[in-house]
């Protein structure tokens, strides 16, 4: 869970899990959140995709907010500690995936391929597969 602070009045504002809230709320999420950028660029390009930005803009999310969230001044608070394993190695591309990664990926692979109608087509969705598994493996809002 991640939680912003106003140093000014010492507000709390608890951000929760992001990428969940915008894959089910897309839009309505930021609008909420009062990111009214975002709120407007992901009903937009929903719009323009026919939905099918609503199941990408969520790996964006945990880093739309949080840098809305420090450019307006506030400061991140740290959570209690939690139980690391010491086998768990972050640092390295890859390394803590987990069922739902592998879960994900297989369904944005099969998804591309069943909107597929002719070669070129699902040679452009494979392409799109993979970019969306490398972000899912680089992206900074997995740490």
């Amino acid at each position: 869970m991640t939680r912003f602070r106003i140093p000014s009045n010492g507000y709390e504002e608890n951000v929760g899990e992001a990428w969940l809230w915008c894959l089910l709320s897309g839009p309505i999420y930021f609008a909420a959140k009062g990111i009214c950028f975002h709120a407007a660029t992901s009903l937009l390009l929903a719009i323009g995709t026919g939905g099918i930005s609503w199941f990408i803009y969520p790996f964006f999310a945990n880093w739309s907010v949080r840098k809305h969230y420090l450019r307006n001044g506030w400061v991140p608070e740290k959570d209690e500690p939690r139980d690391t394993d010491a086998k768990s190695n972050r640092g390295e591309p890859g390394a803590g995936s987990t069922l739902f990664d592998t879960l994900f990926i297989t369904a944005v692979t099969a998804a591309g391929a069943l909107a597929s109608t002719t070669p070129m087509e699902l040679t452009i969705a494979q392409l799109s597969a993979r970019l969306v598994v490398q972000l899912a493996i680089d992206f900074p809002w997995r740490t």
